[in-house]
Formats: C-alpha cells, sequence, structure tokens
C-alpha cells in the first residue's frame, strides 16, 4: 500500500494526499502524523486532497474521528481552517457520517481543487493574522 503523504514544503498551508488505495495501519499512521502536527502548538491551515482515494472504512473513520474528539483544543488552538478536495460522492457522504458523530471544531470548506483549497486557506491564514480566528465553523 502506497502511504498518505503529508507535504509541509509551504509551511503553514499543510497538504495531505491520499493515494488511491490504502491501509487501515496507513491511516493509523496517519493519526499519529497528524497527532504530532496539531500538537506543536503553531498555526497551520490543511488542504486534505482526497481526489484519488476510496472511502474509508467503519474502522478508519473511527480512528480519524477520535483522534480529533481526543484532541480537540489543540484543533481548535493551531487549525485555522481544514480543506477537503473531494468530487467522489461517496466520499463526500463518509464526511458527513464523520461529521455526524464528531462536529468541526475548526472552519471547514469543501472544494473541487486544490487550487481552490489554498486560496481558502490563505484566506484563513490572512484571518489569523488579523486576528479573527474561528469566525465560521461550518
Amino acid at each position: 500500500m502506497a502511504e498518505i503523504t503529508f507535504d509541509e514544503s509551504r509551511h503553514p498551508i499543510i497538504t495531505l494526499v491520499w493515494p488511491r488505495e490504502y491501509s487501515t495501519a496507513d491511516v493509523e499512521q496517519f493519526v499519529v502524523h497528524l497527532r504530532a502536527l496539531v500538537q506543536r502548538k503553531r498555526s497551520i491551515a490543511v488542504i486534505n486532497d482526497i481526489l484519488r482515494t476510496r472511502a474509508p472504512t467503519a474502522v478508519e473513520r473511527k480512528l480519524i474521528t477520535d483522534l480529533v474528539r481526543e484532541n480537540t483544543s489543540c484543533f481548535r488552538d493551531h487549525v485555522v481552517g481544514w480543506s477537503d478536495v473531494l468530487r467522489n460522492p461517496f466520499i463526500r457522504g463518509a464526511l458527513i457520517a464523520m461529521r455526524w458523530v464528531t462536529p468541526n471544531v475548526v472552519p471547514h470548506e469543501i472544494h473541487g481543487s486544490v487550487m481552490d483549497a489554498e486560496e481558502w486557506c490563505r484566506g484563513r491564514l490572512e484571518k489569523r493574522a488579523l486576528g479573527r480566528v474561528n469566525d465560521s465553523i461550518s
């Protein structure tokens, strides 16, 4: 299986890229890496590129929702925005199901392209710099 990549080369914008296929072990590694990232206590905006991947299984969704639930304050304090990049209606449905279990704790948008997501993330970071951070959690 291919790993889920974390591109931190344009920090504070972090781009996560999910491969077409991945295992539950890959999601477990993703959780470890994302936990460490949000616990660094530095402002970030996240582009979650899930354009080419499959929907997560119930076990994988639980791993991710547990991560958010256990680290809510770190997410709220340091993730100024989270953009999911997708077009697949099945993955959109999986995200909605995850939000029922664990509502958004940071401003969240769904975009159809990485370029649109990056523009939105830059806007979120500018709002943080101006002192208006969690003005629209959706």
